[in-house]
């Protein structure tokens, strides 16, 4: 018990899962702690690219000081962290899917570090259903972000769910695996 109140770093700001509106948001677009947890996958294990899945990002920490126990409430479940290489047309697949259910809320939404792009909707006037664009995928190199190469292979750091144990992304269903940990 000791240990998991034990303070890791500090906050001048939330850390949060929603957006300026209070709604959560981390399940439908980007917010700040998806994006530390990103980086978190990325900077971890040395990779090019960082993904983790809104769904494992479950609570904003507020600003002060940052105990163990924060961490685990943020991320609570058991994966392990994965490095894989995979192509640029597997992120862009992984993406998509990460993006299938918008406008609405999914915890197969994507977040990222090391990469930017736009998910774009649209929607149909006929009762069909709406259709996701991912565009303008960008990886950052050391020139800059730059168009996504989909022949190109990239280190990706992530959580064993989202690389082979969930059913929501099977973009990396194949994937080399670097490191299973």
């Amino acid at each position: 018990a000791a240990y998991l109140q034990k303070v890791v770093s500090n906050t001048k700001f939330d850390l949060t899962i929603n957006g300026d509106d209070g709604k959560r948001l981390v399940r439908k677009g980007e917010t700040n702690l998806g994006d530390l947890a990103a980086d978190a996958m990325r900077f971890s294990v040395g990779a090019q690219i960082g993904i983790e899945n809104g769904a494992s990002v479950r609570v904003t920490i507020s600003a002060g000081a940052v105990k163990y126990q924060d961490i685990l409430n943020v991320m609570p479940f058991a994966n392990g962290m994965c490095l894989i290489r995979a192509t640029g047309r597997q992120i862009k697949e992984a993406l998509a899917q990460g993006a299938s259910k918008l406008p609405e809320e999914s915890g197969r939404f994507l977040q990222v570090s090391g990469l930017h792009y736009t998910a774009g909707v649209d929607t149909k006037n006929d009762g069909d259903a709406a259709q996701v664009r991912i565009e303008n995928v960008q990886v950052e190199t050391d020139k800059g972000f730059v168009a996504i190469d989909e022949d190109a292979l990239y280190t990706v750091g992530l959580s064993s769910y989202v690389a082979y144990e969930g059913g929501e992304i099977t973009a990396f269903r194949g994937s080399e695996i670097i490191m299973d940990d």
